[in-house]
């Protein structure tokens, strides 16, 4: 072997590494960049969730004079659900997806219906539950 064929073999070799190296740094950069937009935005989102569902609450007890305001809340909470959905694990988007289809299903039908409303409302609950406890998590977990 030429003493050229080593030093291309070797530059070949050290490029390789040079590629895995750069490939692990860019995903390492990723994760860390999602973790924060996690951690900076789901838990704004939950506050925002949280209030949502306590508005619903008080909007049941009057439902035939609320069902505007109902509505609207619902549509405020459809949008913030999306945007959550967006920066959650793959875990979690089933269950968020839940709750928005079960607000789509509410504007759909055409006698507004109470139970369906009290259904997005315990569905929320359980996805209040599921975010706040991977929030907790990933605090433990970095």
């Amino acid at each position: 072997m030429m003493i050229g064929e080593v030093i291309s073999w070797i530059g070949s070799l050290a490029s390789i590494i040079s590629l895995f190296l750069t490939w692990r740094v860019l995903r390492k950069i990723r994760e860390l960049q999602e973790f924060h937009i996690f951690m900076n935005l789901v838990p704004q989102r939950l506050v925002d969730l949280q209030k949502y569902e306590k508005e619903l609450a008080k909007l049941l007890v009057d439902f035939e004079n609320s069902q505007p305001n109902i509505k609207l809340k619902l549509g405020d909470l459809r949008g913030d659900l999306t945007s959550l959905q967006r920066v959650v694990d793959e875990s979690m988007r089933p269950s968020i997806q839940g709750v928005i289809d079960l607000i789509v299903q509410y504007n759909r039908s055409q006698p507004s219906n109470r139970q369906l409303v009290e259904n997005i409302q315990a569905e929320l609950r359980s996805v209040l539950r599921e975010v706040k406890n991977a929030v907790e998590y990933k605090r433990l977990a970095k």
